[in-house]
């Protein structure tokens, strides 16, 4: 018990002196920045798919009450849950009834 203190105790000794080393500022800004690209490129799907229902709107295929945005931020949600999951290691078969079964929830006339 007095040994895996000790060990316990020469861990927090050892982050606490690698910590000094690390530049938290620059962590942090590259955090940030990785952020920030995720969200330009979050956005960018959502109006992607916001404009593709707009568009089958118009085609008649989504109803016209409907609202893009809402159903494009559905989709990306659900992209994304996919993406999880694959990388969770579900089925293929798993992740494209997923999709059928978001896809069946728009809207048609």
């Amino acid at each position: 018990m007095v040994e895996e203190a000790s060990r316990i105790g020469r861990g927090f000794e050892f982050i606490l002196a690698s910590a000094g080393q690390v530049d938290a500022g620059a962590v942090i800004g590259e955090a940030l920045g990785i952020a920030a690209t995720a969200r330009r490129t979050f956005g960018a799907i959502e109006e992607l798919f916001s404009s593709c229902i707009a568009a089958a709107q118009r085609a008649g295929d989504i109803k016209q009450d409907a609202d893009p945005a809402r159903l494009a931020g559905l989709l990306l949600a659900v992209l994304r849950g996919i993406e999880a999951l694959g990388k969770g290691g579900s089925s293929p078969d798993s992740l494209r009834a997923i999709a059928e079964t978001a896809l069946a929830l728009l809207p048609v006339p």
